[in-house]
């Protein structure tokens, strides 16, 4: 708790501490024993130095006070607490003694004084002072020294040396060479040389010198000659120097000691500077900043550091790898700047610890950072040369790497996620099926077997139409006005959507029938044969719209009994352009018995299936079955024929199915249920032609308002006739052999010839045997 409040203090102090002068009765803001003032808590009324409220005293380490609500006394000029901060311990009574042997201790705010003993000295006052300055040995020679004072000696020398001590040999010079103790050296080839004691001077020492003159004793220290007779001074230095010359600066002294604010200056052994001991509150050389770091405001392991700015001081948090923040209190976001690459997720470790954050790649990428992006196109060498997934079908594609997938940018001619499709196959799905729709592999795969084999379009139209129904294939057909010119019978021209009969099959398209049994409009009998009473057309060829390769430029004729239904391999005749055709049916007639003498069908409700309307044919019915094996092969009809209501027919994709069936090479009529006999009645027309060609010039254009549009219709269109030559028809009729009655007349009139039998005889032959019979009966009883 106390940390946190002198945070709080602190922060005050760094906002209003500017404006006013340390308190100088309880520096720095009245607390006594330098304690520091929490919570903002300043007497307002006192406007020249910092006052703090005692109960808002923050005290330092080893000062103490306990504030007692209500009392107060007058103190130093602002109401206080008497023993807010105001007591310590005594730190001089520990165990075991803070300071060494001699020496003695005072007690300080957080620490104590040591000051060493009279005759001690040293950092651990363990140095004792000497008083004799024998005890350096300062005679030389064998010399005796004695004591004179504490600070003098004399030296009594043999008859081998002399000088103040000792130092000179006299057998080179003689006692009068050098005076005053001068000591005498011999030079080589050069006489003597005297060598003076401090306080004299000259050649021979004869002149006498002061000690302090000039003054040895620096920094304004008083020098003082010896009065004992040496050549001795003493300095008296100023506070706060020591030494013999005073040269030695006294850090700690009252005069120079910057250590503020109760903090202990301890000296440097060697003299040269001191350091600070501070209270707990303040640091810096001369525990004169606040500690801002005492609260420890840097969080998460964060180093503290103060910015020294006296009380506008500040600190610096120093965090810990992957924290920040202004206390270190927050996570380093290392996925902010999006190190996870190709769409990999970042995930930041913690606590933070190196590598601090994980990527999550996307398939495809690997890598710390999921910066690498294998290539995914797949290459193969084939007969030499390098292929990709993208050209093996168009030479001019190229294959683009992406993540975890490739894609193919095509040439000009092909198209498809592996430029496989032809572009023109690309645009037949988009004509047949709309440029949104989903077209599938089967699809596509049927397309460029067309365009392989153009002649399959037959084929494969089919399996497109036959999913549209009735309404839509019409449309998608030929209408009256696109297959006919005129229309006559009897030479009298009809209505054509009255008397044709317009009903759509899927292989043929749209069908005009007249006389069609379903037209209830219009029925007409034949009353005249030959030209007079035939049916007439001019038709319409549309040569444009055949594929030249696949068809024939022709209209397909169909006669046909009305009771029947065709179906596109129904009998017909090809009419084809630029001229007349002729046709002449010849009706033939069936009837079979039935019964006893084999399998007809009268209706066909009579067979297992039957999906054709009209009347009962053995066509149809194999055909049926047919249809039957294909849906149970495929799941669907075959569209080319009748299908059976609500069945779904076969599409494009079903197509390879439905020809298995259809090329399997069984017979229809042999498969499993299959019976189709053939009808009880039934009709049909055989049909003789005949083909007349246009000339260069139809006679029918000479008077035409535009020439030429007449005959390029010509040139494009069939005119056909369908002529009964007589009323007259072919029956072909099963009877029976004989009837019983005429089976026994027959009988008996050939026993007759053979056997000269009659009915007579055969009843004479019958009362014989009965005769027999009694004879045998009675002959047995007797017995």
């Amino acid at each position: 708790m106390t940390r946190l409040r002198i945070t709080v203090f602190l922060t005050f102090l760094l906002r209003s501490l500017h404006a006013l002068l340390p308190n100088p009765y309880n520096p720095p803001v009245g607390c006594a024993n330098y304690g520091l003032c929490d919570e903002n808590n300043y007497d307002p009324s006192d406007t020249t130095y910092y006052t703090c409220y005692p109960q808002s005293c923050i005290c330092n380490d080893g000062t103490y006070g306990i504030y007692s609500p209500g009392v107060y006394v007058l103190y130093i000029g602002y109401l206080g607490q008497t023993d807010a901060c105001q007591s310590s311990y005594d730190k001089c009574i520990a165990i075991p003694p803070a300071c060494p042997a001699h020496s003695s201790c005072s007690t300080m705010i957080d620490n104590v004084q040591c000051t060493c003993s009279s005759g001690w000295t040293g950092a651990n006052c363990d140095q004792a002072i000497s008083t004799n300055p024998c005890d350096s040995t300062p005679c030389q020679n064998g010399g005796t020294c004695t004591k004179v004072s504490s600070t003098a000696y004399t030296c009594s020398c043999g008859t081998a040396a002399y000088g103040e001590n000792c130092q000179s040999d006299p057998t080179a010079c003689n006692a009068t060479t050098c005076l005053n103790g001068g000591v005498c050296v011999e030079q080589l080839n050069t006489g003597t040389t005297c060598l003076c004691p401090r306080d004299t001077t000259g050649a021979n020492c004869g002149t006498k010198i002061q000690p302090c003159s000039p003054n040895p004793c620096k920094n304004s220290a008083i020098c003082t000659n010896s009065t004992n007779g040496g050549f001795d001074y003493t300095c008296t230095c100023q506070p706060g120097w020591t030494g013999e010359n005073c040269t030695l600066k006294l850090w700690c002294d009252p005069l120079f000691n910057q250590c503020e604010y109760g903090s202990k200056c301890n000296l440097n052994a060697d003299y040269s500077g001191y350091s600070c001991d501070c209270l707990s509150l303040y640091t810096g050389k001369n525990c004169d900043i606040p500690n801002m770091c005492e609260s420890v405001p840097c969080q998460n392991g964060g180093d503290c550091s103060v910015i020294s700015s006296s009380f506008d001081s500040t600190y610096n948090c120093t965090c810990q790898p992957g924290y920040t923040g202004a206390q270190c209190q927050s996570y380093i976001d290392f996925c902010d700047s999006v190190p996870c690459q190709y769409g990999g997720t970042c995930k930041n470790v913690r606590p933070p610890a190196p590598p601090y954050l994980t990527c999550a790649c996307q398939p495809g990428a690997n890598g710390s950072f999921c910066e690498n992006n294998p290539d995914d196109c797949i290459y193969q060498t084939i007969s030499g040369k390098k292929y990709s997934s993208c050209n093996m079908t168009d030479s001019k594609a190229l294959c683009v790497d992406g993540l975890n997938s490739f894609v193919c940018v095509c040439g000009p001619d092909y198209t498809g996620a592996d430029c496989s499709i032809p572009m023109i196959v690309y645009n037949a799905t988009i004509i047949i099926f709309g440029p949104d729709a989903a077209v599938s592999d089967d699809i596509i795969n049927l397309l460029k077997d067309l365009l392989k084999n153009p002649t399959n379009i037959k084929d494969m139209v089919p399996f497109i139409l036959g999913l549209l129904d009735d309404s839509e294939r019409m449309d998608k057909s030929w209408d009256y006005d696109d297959m006919f010119d005129w229309v006559a019978y009897e030479e009298k021209s009809l209505d054509l959507p009255r008397d044709l009969l317009k009903w759509n099959d899927v292989t043929l398209g749209n069908c005009f029938t007249f006389n069609h049994r379903n037209s209830t409009d219009a029925q007409y009998l034949h009353r005249m044969t030959g030209k007079p009473g035939s049916l007439e057309a001019l038709v319409k060829i549309n040569s444009d719209e055949y594929c030249p390769w696949v068809d024939t430029q022709a209209i397909q004729v169909f006669v046909h009994p009305a009771e029947e239904d065709i179906f596109s391999e129904s009998v017909r005749y090809n009419a084809q352009p630029g001229g007349e055709t002729e046709l002449f049916p010849a009706l033939t007639a069936y009837t079979r018995l039935g019964g006893r003498y084999g399998r007809c069908v009268n209706d066909a409700s009579e067979v297992k299936q039957y999906f054709y309307s009209g009347d009962y044919t053995t066509d149809g019915c194999i055909r049926s079955c047919y249809q039957q094996e294909v849906r149970q092969a495929c799941g669907c009809m075959d569209p080319r024929y009748p299908m059976e209501f609500g069945v779904q027919p076969c599409g494009l994709t079903k197509r390879s199915c439905v020809e298995t069936v259809a090329t399997s090479g069984t017979d229809p009529s042999t498969m499993k249920g299959c019976v189709c006999p053939l009808p009880c009645a039934n009709r049909a027309y055989t049909l003789s032609w005949a083909k007349t060609v246009y000339t260069a010039q139809q006679p029918r254009c000479f008077s035409a308002s535009n020439k030429t549009a007449c005959e390029i219709l010509a040139a494009d269109s069939v005119r056909v006739q369908v002529i009964l030559p007589d009323f007259t028809y072919q029956l072909f009729a099963e009877v029976p052999a004989m009837t019983l009655n005429q089976f026994i007349g027959n009988l008996g009139g050939l026993l007759g010839v053979l056997m000269g039998i009659s009915m007579i005889s055969f009843i004479e032959i019958g009362f014989l045997v009965i005769a027999v019979a009694v004879v045998v009966c009675g002959h047995k009883k007797k017995a």
